[in-house]
């Protein structure tokens, strides 16, 4: 059965349990030309180059701290 992909090669994804941001490499596609639900993907740890191959539900589209920005008046 196909799965509706919700991430793009070249999105940012962190695993829901945490860990380093993670770009989406490509889509797994089975051999009938469907999505399976599996993205390969690429980070950093440190210094070593490391991929895997992960579920989608098991991504998030990390989240980017808001930081409000104060105006500076002059004094």
């Amino acid at each position: 059965m196909a799965v509706k992909s919700i991430y793009k090669t070249g999105d940012l994804v962190i695993l829901k349990s945490g860990g380093p941001e993670m770009t989406v490499n490509e889509k797994i596609i089975t051999h009938n030309g469907e999505f399976n639900g599996i993205y390969s993907c690429t980070w950093f740890a440190g210094k070593k180059y490391s991929h895997g191959r992960f579920p989608q539900d098991t991504l998030m589209i990390p989240v980017v701290p808001v930081v409000p920005v104060v105006p500076v008046v002059p004094v």
